[in-house]
């Protein structure tokens, strides 16, 4: 019987995790087990926009070789400056949209839609 439940579950999550992709967002079907990544690089961030449950962690990577940060005008949160290859997390508690910039190249900007 285990090893049926545990087919079954692998099952569905495959299934959940096909169906994000083809919907709102892949990540939404992995964003309960880890963080779901935003990639800053040629000033962008990618992927934009990223529609996240509840609870779930974003975490924000630098690859360019010039400093970004991620700033939302509501000051829900806001990173230091991030240098190469550094990171930035939050974590969302709250259901909505939430707005972001960097605040040195404002022309960057995304959004996470908290579900």
């Amino acid at each position: 019987m285990t090893r049926t439940l545990a087919l079954l579950c692998a099952a569905i999550f495959v299934a959940e995790t096909i169906s994000a992709g083809r919907g709102e967002n892949a990540a939404m079907a992995a964003a309960d087990s880890k963080p779901i990544v935003v990639n800053i690089e040629k000033f962008i961030y990618n992927p934009n926009p990223v529609t996240v449950p509840v609870g779930a962690t974003v975490v924000w990577v630098n690859h360019d070789i010039v400093p970004h940060d991620v700033v939302n005008p509501d000051k829900t949160f806001k990173s230091k400056l991030l240098e190469k290859d550094e990171q930035f997390l939050f974590t969302f508690s709250q259901p909505g949209t939430y707005h972001y910039i960097c605040s040195i190249h404002p022309k960057m900007s995304g959004d996470i839609v908290v579900k």
